[in-house]
Order: C-alpha cells, then sequence, then structure tokens
C-alpha cells in the first residue's frame, strides 16, 4: 500500500501535478481565507463594491461616482476623473464581473482571483503541449511560473489587476502558433483580456514583450510576416479592447500624474531581494514598510525573489554559444534566442534610471501625456523580464543542470563545499546560543534597549536611532518600547525560524545517509533532483510567506462605498441653503430649496474636465470651470437633471462585442477545418 502511494507520489511529481496541485493548494488558502490585505486594498475593495451597487441596485454600469471615498480620492487614477468607467484598473468590463450580483463583494473577489489562477493553469498545461516540453522542462517551468511570489507577493498589497499575470502562458502559447493569422488574433485578444479586465501594467509589459520579440525575431529570421503581425496585433486590441482604450482615452488624455523620480534596481538591490526569500511570522500591518530595509526599492513592490533563477540566467550569459548554438535558436515556432534578448532588453529598463531615461526621451520628441503616468517604477521591469526568462531557462533546463553538475566537480566548488559546510555547522552553534540567550535573558537585554530608546528619545545621543522614529510629536515613550518589543520578538522568530531550516538540513542529510543504497538509485534516475529542488523550494516558502501576510489583515478596516450625493458649494450667497441632490451611477438631479436663484453649484470633488462627459438633460443649465472645478450655473430656478452621457461609450461597448465575436468565431472554424484536415 505505501509502495502504491510512493509510486503515485512520484509520478505527480514527474509529471509536474504536483506543483501544480501545491500551488493550488496555496490559493486555496488565500481564496477560503475572508481577508485580502493591506494598503491599495481598501481602493481596490471600493472599485469591486461600486461596481456591484451599480448593477445590482440600479441595474447600470458604474459610469459616475459623485462623491469618492477621502481616504481613496488622491489616489492618481481616481485624482484624475470622476468618470468611474473611464478608470482603466477597474474589472468592469470583465466577463466575469456578472458574477458579482450574485455574491458578496469580499467572495467575488476571491473566487476572482482563483478562477484567474485555473486559467493560468490550462494555460500552463496548454503550453507544454504546444512547445512540446518535456516532463523536465515542464517540471521547471511550473516551478518557475507558479511557484514565483510575484503575483501573490503584489496581492498581498492590493495590486489586485496583476493577477492578469496568470494569462501570461497564453500569450506564449498564441505566440507559438504557426498560423500567423490565428496567432495574431490569440495574442491581441489575450492582450485585449488584461485590458478589459483592468491590467494596465500587465498589458504594458506583454505589449513590450511581443514588440521586442518580433523585433528580434525580425533580424534574426528576416520574415517580412513578423512585419505584417506587428501591425496587425495593435489594430486587433484596437477593436478587441475599443470600450476600455475609448473611455480611458477620454479621460485620461489630458492628464498628467505627478512625477516623482524613483530609481531602479542597483545590482546590491537586486540581488537582495532576488536571492533572500520573504520570512516573517508577523501580520503585514505590523510588520509592513514600504521600504523596510532602507536600500531605495520598497520591499512589497521591489523586492522579488528569484532564488536559482540568477544563477540559471548566469550560466546562460557565460555558456551562451553552447546553449544556442546552430539548430536550436527556434524550436517549436518559438525564437528561444529572440526571447532571451527580449527579457535581457526589458531586464535593462529595470536598473538604475534607464526607464525613465527612455521615457524623458520619447517625451522629448512627442509629448503626450499619459506617458507621464507609466515612466515611474523603472524596478517593476524585472517582472516581464522574469517572465521571459523562465521560457528559456525552461527550454534549455538539463543543459544548464549539465554545467551546474560540471561546475559541482571542480577543485573551487569542492573547496567552497568544504568551507560551506564549517560554516554550516557554526552557524546551527552560533544560532542555537544566540536564541538561548534572547530567550531566557530577554527582560534584561530589553531593559538595556529602552536604557538606549529613552536617550535617544531626549535628544541625549544615539542620533541614528533618534532620525528614525518617525512621529516623535504624536508617540510617547512607552509607543517606541512595544516597537522595541516587537522587534525583539521578531528576530527572535526571524531565528527560530531559520534553526528550523537548518535542521531539517540536518534531518535530510542524516535520512539520505541511513538509506544511502535507496537514495543512490534516486540520484542514479534522477540526477538533476537537487537542483530542481534548490529551484523549487525556496520559490515556494516565499509565496507561501506572502500568502500568510496577504490573509492577516481583516477586511472589516476597509471602508465602503456607496452611491452618495456629491459635496457641493452654492457660489456667491451665503444665505442660499444647499438643494436637495439626489443621484444614480448615471445622473444627478439638483432640486432647488429657495426661489432666489444662486450664481452656481461648485463640486470640489469633480474635475472641470468631467464635464465632456456630462449633459444637462433638462437643458436649463451651463457646466463650466470653475478653477479646475466644475461649476453648474442654473438658468432658472427649476429642477435639474445632469446625465452622464452613455451613448459613445455603447457604440464602442457593441464595436467591442461583434470584434469578439468575429474573433471566437474565426477560431472556431479555423480550428474545425485544421481537423479535418489533419484527418
Amino acid at each position: 500500500m505505501s509502495k502504491t502511494i510512493s509510486n503515485r507520489f512520484i509520478w505527480l511529481w514527474e509529471k509536474g501535478l504536483l506543483y501544480i496541485m501545491l500551488t493550488g493548494i496555496v490559493y486555496a488558502v488565500y481564496s477560503l481565507s475572508t481577508n485580502v490585505g493591506v494598503l491599495d486594498w481598501r481602493k481596490e475593495v471600493t472599485y469591486f463594491n461600486y461596481i456591484k451597487i451599480s448593477l445590482v441596485d440600479y441595474n447600470m454600469f458604474p459610469y459616475f461616482w459623485w462623491e469618492k471615498l477621502t481616504n481613496i480620492d488622491w489616489y492618481p487614477p481616481i485624482r484624475a476623473t470622476a468618470a468611474f468607467i473611464a478608470i482603466p484598473e477597474t474589472p468592469v468590463f470583465s466577463p466575469i464581473i456578472p458574477l458579482i450580483m450574485i455574491m458578496s463583494v469580499i467572495g467575488f473577489i476571491k473566487l476572482y482571483m482563483f478562477l484567474m489562477f485555473i486559467v493560468g493553469v490550462v494555460g500552463v498545461v496548454k503550453l507544454k503541449k504546444q512547445l512540446n516540453w518535456n516532463d523536465i522542462q515542464f517540471r521547471t517551468y511550473c516551478a518557475m511560473y507558479l511557484f514565483s511570489p510575484i503575483i501573490m507577493q503584489h496581492l498581498a498589497v492590493g495590486y489586485s489587476p496583476w493577477i492578469n499575470l496568470f494569462l501570461f502562458p497564453w500569450f506564449v502559447f498564441f505566440l507559438a502558433e504557426k498560423n500567423k493569422l490565428r496567432s495574431s488574433i490569440g495574442i491581441a485578444g489575450t492582450m485585449a483580456f488584461v485590458l478589459l479586465q483592468g491590467g494596465v501594467y500587465t498589458f504594458i509589459w506583454f505589449m513590450m514583450i511581443f514588440i521586442l520579440y518580433s523585433f528580434w525575431c525580425l533580424i534574426i529570421d528576416r520574415k517580412w510576416q513578423i512585419i505584417l503581425q506587428m501591425a496587425i496585433v495593435p489594430l486587433l486590441v484596437l477593436l478587441l479592447a475599443l470600450v476600455r482604450i475609448y473611455s480611458t482615452a477620454n479621460a485620461y488624455v489630458d492628464f498628467t500624474r505627478v512625477w516623482f523620480e524613483t530609481n531602479g534596481y542597483n545590482p546590491f538591490n537586486f540581488l537582495f531581494y532576488a536571492l533572500i526569500p520573504t520570512v516573517t511570522i508577523q501580520p503585514i500591518d505590523l510588520l509592513f514598510w514600504t521600504d523596510l530595509f532602507r536600500i531605495g526599492i520598497p520591499q512589497h513592490d521591489g523586492g522579488i525573489f528569484w532564488g536559482l533563477i540568477v544563477i540559471m540566467v548566469l550560466v546562460m550569459v557565460f555558456r551562451f554559444k553552447e546553449i544556442f548554438k546552430k539548430g536550436t535558436k527556434s524550436q517549436n515556432t518559438i525564437n528561444y534566442l529572440a526571447m532571451f534578448f527580449t527579457a535581457a532588453t526589458i531586464f535593462i529598463f529595470s536598473f538604475f534610471s534607464v526607464w525613465a531615461a527612455i521615457m524623458k526621451t520619447i517625451q522629448s520628441l512627442i509629448y503626450i501625456p499619459f506617458f507621464e503616468s507609466i515612466k515611474n517604477y523603472g524596478f517593476r521591469w524585472a517582472i516581464p523580464a522574469y517572465l521571459g526568462f523562465t521560457l528559456v531557462l525552461a527550454n534549455n533546463t538539463e543543459k544548464i543542470w549539465l554545467v551546474l553538475s560540471d561546475w559541482l566537480k571542480t577543485k573551487i566548488w569542492i573547496n567552497i563545499k568544504t568551507v560551506a559546510i564549517i560554516l554550516f555547522k557554526v552557524a546551527v552553534l552560533g544560532l542555537g546560543v544566540v536564541w538561548l540567550v534572547l530567550l531566557f535573558l530577554k527582560n534584561q537585554i530589553l531593559d538595556q534597549f529602552k536604557n538606549v530608546i529613552s536617550i535617544a528619545f531626549n535628544g541625549e545621543a544615539f542620533a541614528f536611532i533618534r532620525n528614525r522614529m518617525e512621529g516623535m510629536d504624536q508617540n510617547n515613550l512607552e509607543f517606541y518600547f512595544l516597537k522595541a518589543e516587537n522587534l525583539y520578538s521578531v528576530i527572535q522568530q526571524w531565528i527560530l525560524i531559520i534553526l528550523i531550516f537548518l535542521f531539517m538540513i540536518v534531518v535530510f542529510a542524516l535520512i539520505f545517509k541511513i538509506n544511502r543504497n535507496k537514495t543512490a538509485i534516486i540520484i542514479e534516475k534522477y540526477p538533476f533532483l537537487k537542483f530542481e529542488m534548490l529551484l523549487a523550494i525556496p520559490l515556494l516558502f516565499s509565496m507561501s510567506m506572502w500568502t500568510k501576510l496577504a490573509i492577516s489583515v481583516p477586511y472589516t478596516d476597509f471602508p465602503v462605498q456607496t452611491v452618495e450625493s456629491p459635496t457641493v458649494i452654492v457660489e456667491r450667497d451665503s444665505l442660499y441653503s444647499s438643494p436637495k441632490i439626489s443621484v444614480t451611477p448615471k445622473e444627478m438631479i439638483i432640486k432647488p430649496d429657495a426661489e432666489i436663484k444662486p450664481y452656481g453649484y461648485k463640486f470640489p470633488k469633480i474635475l472641470a474636465r468631467d464635464s465632456k462627459y456630462l449633459l444637462v438633460k433638462t437643458k436649463n443649465a451651463v457646466l463650466f470651470n470653475m478653477q479646475n472645478e466644475l461649476m453648474i450655473k442654473p438658468l432658472d430656478n427649476e429642477e435639474i437633471i445632469v446625465t452622464f452621457k452613455t451613448k459613445t461609450i455603447n457604440r464602442t461597448l457593441l464595436i467591442t462585442l461583434i470584434s469578439w465575436l468575429g474573433s471566437i468565431v474565426f477560431f472556431i472554424v479555423s480550428n474545425f477545418r485544421s481537423k479535418k484536415l489533419r484527418g
């Protein structure tokens, strides 16, 4: 019986299904939790809630929100417009969104995330067949892609549109399609779907990969069909996502996000995050800090863990000619050499101020306000670079493992291994002693800490500590004592986790030593198992840590958005009382309270530029700009009805639906013909 279970387990691992199951467990844990995370989740929950209210209570799209919550209206996408339907990062046009009408908001969010995970898993399985990968290549890709903490890490802080990264396997699937017309429609459809679901950054990354990959393929293969595809795909994206592109472009064409200087990685902070997985057992709201280690890049955004992938990329670079020798550059319609150059080019964007310099150069040649909004966060380009590298690394897994095996046989590595074993023993002994000291001398050590904190708080010494005491005008000494106790507990917990991890290594080593004969058979059958485990386990661990952080904060902390009447100021008549206002997501009705006609009604939370979306249905008022804020000037003292212009939105939505219907019909007919020809 045990042998049957063991064989089944090995079979699941060999086929990559074990990795899929483990990832499924992690996302199931997140989906079954009633919590979501911190930071931008207050904005995201508001988005989903407003969509539900509009669909359920008013039977309409969330066209406009007249009164935005004060604690979220500073976010750039919200600050740009009160036209909710124009905000590019909402999933209002997602085909999954109707389910929110029959579910709770949080229930729908969790279902939405899990459904996207399923879409990603199906894409990974389809990609294996499309690229004709063997089991080792497939397992390696599953480990690098599914175990990567990138998606869960950003879900933890409310970047929910980044769930669209689960569409990357489908993007590559269509990129590898032999029929160029089907390939173009598939690529465009994937990117349009991302846009409709609010994945602006994901769309930009996919488009950059497509453009650079096509460029490198053009240089390497020199086929004119590539130029045709580069022209067709953007046009198809325009048709398939027209309702999103039009509504967003109309709102943001003259909006400029405030520019703030953000550096990309430097070699130190990239390697720091890439080689050290997130380790914590504290709730994210207690531990979280945007730049916890003060190294210039926020941990939650740029702290992308790569693990062994860094070494694998270096192997690709140092053994470049050997891996990309003639005849192996392009396989199964994917040009891996072009993909490697694409990932490497994008990777360069993520360092120093390279991306900002590129965008500033473009701005100097052609001024497009929108570009101001995407030239920040250069370090985020490491994400599409990572995605591109994983494809090339998975395809060349066995070559890379062979190189690493050869390196392990060199005298240098044997000497390094000897030193590493000594350091390992010292670390176990040293950390064990430190943990015991921290455990039994906690009160004495904390008393010394509190003395130092008191001196720093009073400005008598330890200026470097005083400089890190944020909010001194609001907090007392007890606050900083509590922070010191929390930090002490965190240090204890981190040391304990590391000790447990080191102890597990010792246990596994003993098991292998005791069962040397059996393990020798496994090693002989799976010679690269150690490399695969060194790749997969740290990535899975890092993703699990971010999952714990994501579910550690109660959802109840987030406000609920309702359809509320806007804040209004009656201009130039202090005696005139505020009018009665009622609103829906589509229109606003203003009912004057007095017989005297005021000069105008000013709406401080609605920008004057939003007047292009609005129409005075009763024709008894004029919309105009009052210090960049919307002013409604009545022409009489009768009821005023202001409505959202839906005609063009509805037209673009119709074109979008027809484009999707045409694309789906084409694929059905095309696949039927292909099967008939093969038959």
